[in-house]
């Protein structure tokens, strides 16, 4: 999960009230999956443009905020895994009454300085996702949406494979003095890295944990940045 910079709202949901589901609106939905690069918002699964696998997500929950559900602030779009999981799930502090989970449009809040992945290469449990130095956040938000589901565990593990080849052309064109090479595979991790693609959370767990940034002079972003 990363941050997510929110569009303008669209025309579809100004001066909405009442009970009227504008917030299914083909536009809304369009703006959403564009807002989001293509990705859900919690797991950063790919979801399609158009047809079945995606649902608008109502981050607090129509069920329990029924005057919200046309409220462009309070809408995401998820996976099915994740909208299915979450569902009408939304805990909070039981004195302050604030949202355990995070919700990654806010701008107050950066998901990663909450959520951290196991990168490293020999650990049998690399991909799994964990709360960074214990946030209670971060747990929270992980067990309601199951981010740790092994579903996801595997696809971060197939992604971190993709990751260290890479990583290994970076390593022999750095050694070998390979400067086009090189030039060219600092481009990839960048936009491997970069909010507009898939599993970027994870690369950039990983961009960290092996200081890419120091050693190449590639850059990690925070949060979003396109």
């Amino acid at each position: 999960m990363i941050s997510i910079q929110r569009s303008a709202c669209p025309k579809a949901l100004q001066g909405s009230s009442g009970g009227k589901r504008r917030y299914r609106n083909q536009s809304v939905v369009n703006t959403l999956h564009s807002m989001q690069h293509g990705k859900c918002c919690y797991c950063e699964c790919d979801i399609p443009a158009k047809g079945h696998g995606k649902a608008v997500e109502h981050f607090q929950p129509i069920a329990t905020f029924r005057k919200l559900q046309n409220d462009w602030n309070n809408l995401l779009l998820a996976c099915q895994r994740c909208n299915g999981k979450k569902r009408d799930e939304f805990p909070t502090d039981a004195r302050t009454k604030a949202p355990l989970l995070i919700n990654p449009s806010d701008s107050m809040i950066d998901p990663e300085d909450h959520l951290d992945f196991i990168v490293d290469l020999e650990d049998e449990a690399r991909g799994l996702i964990r709360a960074k130095n214990g946030s209670r956040r971060g747990k929270k938000t992980i067990e309601a949406i199951g981010l740790d589901y092994i579903y996801y565990t595997q696809q971060h593990k197939r992604h971190l494979f993709e990751l260290v080849r890479e990583y290994l052309v970076l390593l022999e064109a750095s050694s070998r003095g390979h400067d086009a090479e090189l030039q060219r595979s600092k481009g990839r991790l960048r936009m491997m890295l970069s909010a507009k693609n898939k599993f970027s959370a994870v690369a950039r767990a990983f961009a960290k944990r092996y200081s890419v940034d120091a050693e190449f002079s590639i850059e990690i972003p925070e949060g979003v940045t396109e």
